[in-house]
């Protein structure tokens, strides 16, 4: 499962467990990572996730990627 798949689950479980801020940072993280893949022409790589969620100060769980 890419962190694609896994954001997207983690969006779902937050808006049934009606967590906003959870569900917040997650659309944000979402939105930062598709920004990304914008100015790339291409979708990110695992690699390339974790530094870009690095450049916006936020650490991933490693879990997160598998």
């Amino acid at each position: 499962m890419n962190y694609k798949e896994t954001l997207e689950r983690e969006m779902v479980q937050a808006a049934k467990a009606q967590d906003k801020e959870r569900l917040s940072a997650l659309r944000l993280i979402k939105n930062t990572l598709h920004n990304r893949e914008i100015d790339l022409h291409r979708e990110l790589e695992d690699t390339e996730f974790l530094q870009a969620m690095a450049a916006k100060g936020l650490s991933v769980d490693p879990r997160f990627i598998c």
